[in-house]
């Protein structure tokens, strides 16, 4: 089962959430014009989206991801491979 959740909660975040978004430009700019309609869609998308109480972050919590993006110690990911052949 919780298989199945996490599946739902990808696929709500890949296509649920940008078809909402392009549905709702869509209808602004057929009710107010593209002039007006645009610029009224990345105002709301932006204080829809930027904040932290955010659908995208909901939906990151339902997952289990962090709140914000891990920080990687200086030296943590380095590789010994080198871009230089020896001879």
């Amino acid at each position: 089962m919780p298989r199945v959740v996490a599946v739902a909660i990808s696929t709500a975040g890949a296509y649920g959430l940008p078809f909402a978004g392009a549905l709702s430009a869509s209808v602004l700019v057929r009710v107010t014009g593209a002039w007006a309609g645009l610029p009224l869609f990345a105002v709301l998308a932006g204080l829809d989206l930027l904040p932290r109480r955010s659908p995208v972050r909901w939906l990151y919590g339902l997952v289990g991801l962090p709140d914000r993006p891990r920080r990687v110690e200086p030296g943590a990911g380095e590789s010994r491979v080198t871009s230089v052949r020896p001879a």
